[in-house]
């Protein structure tokens, strides 16, 4: 697939933000963690930690997709990672399918944005989650040409 899995998923962060036009800052944030993941940036601080104010202890770095589907990554604390990659455990599968691949990125951003909606509580931590889950429902169903 051609597509620029980062250019679809800013539309679809700014199609969130417009919701919450109140918290520009918050969206900044989000679209850096983005940006950091797709850089591949090793940072001295879990990311998602970071963003909920916690502190955070040992760093790995979290494949968003997984290891196999693409190399965007993001520094996360092992408590992080242990989540993040039992979440990713149930929607991995048919690496070998273009649109499984590209699917299985916005699978990964669901699952980082529901983890900060756990952490959180803050809504729109949970409309991101919604709207990854259906960025990729609709990659994994579209009808190909």
């Amino acid at each position: 697939m051609t597509e620029d899995r980062v250019n679809i998923a800013v539309v679809s962060i700014r199609k969130v933000q417009d919701r919450f036009p109140d918290i520009p800052e918050k969206f900044r944030q989000i679209l850096c963690l983005v940006i950091e993941a797709y850089k591949q940036t090793v940072s001295n601080r879990c990311v998602l930690c970071r963003l909920t104010g916690k502190t955070s202890d040992a760093l790995e770095q979290h494949h968003i997709a997984g290891r196999n589907n693409w190399p965007d990554s993001l520094s996360v604390c092992l408590s992080c990672h242990n989540r993040l990659t039992e979440n990713q455990k149930k929607w991995q599968n048919d690496l070998s399918n273009d649109r499984i691949r590209l699917s299985s990125y916005f699978d990964g951003l669901r699952d980082l944005f529901e983890l900060l909606w756990e952490l959180t509580g803050e809504s729109h931590y949970r409309a991101l989650a919604k709207r990854f889950t259906d960025q990729a429902w609709s990659i994994r169903n579209s009808c190909t040409s």
